[in-house]
């Protein structure tokens, strides 16, 4: 059984909406809706974290085509980690690295979206934070 599409907000040309998996498991998709060119997945941790993974058109000449550009490593961003996207559509995921109190590194991505998605994606941001904050208690 495949998941459940959800849609949320749908504006410009981009989309968001929950995906619902057989067993309860919920994650946040971002897209665009006439040829996808990307997708982003904001998912849940048990932890109250949020892990993002990125998927982009991968080829100029096939259009729709996607690849996982974080199928290695998703970032996961703690409620105190920057997890955003400016006015002008620069999106970054950034996620602080387990150092000692004095370092702070982090690890990230930052993804260049039109700034028409930018509102579709600050809900994708807002819905993904709030599930992860129901799922740590």
């Amino acid at each position: 059984m495949s998941a459940v599409w959800v849609e949320d907000l749908s504006l410009d040309g981009a989309t968001v909406g929950v995906l619902e998996y057989p067993g309860g498991f919920k994650a946040v998709c971002i897209t665009d809706r006439l040829v996808e060119q990307y997708r982003i997945l904001l998912s849940p941790t048990e932890d109250g974290a949020v892990s993002v993974g990125v998927s982009l058109e991968i080829f100029d000449d096939r259009p729709g085509e996607l690849a996982n550009f974080t199928h290695e490593k998703y970032i996961d961003c703690a409620v105190s980690d920057a997890l955003e996207i400016n006015d002008s559509g620069l999106f970054s995921a950034q996620s602080r690295a387990s150092t000692a109190s004095k370092w702070m590194l982090n690890f990230g991505l930052t993804l260049q979206l039109p700034a028409s998605a930018v509102p579709v994606v600050r809900r994708g941001i807002e819905l993904a934070r709030t599930m992860a904050a129901q799922g740590k208690k």
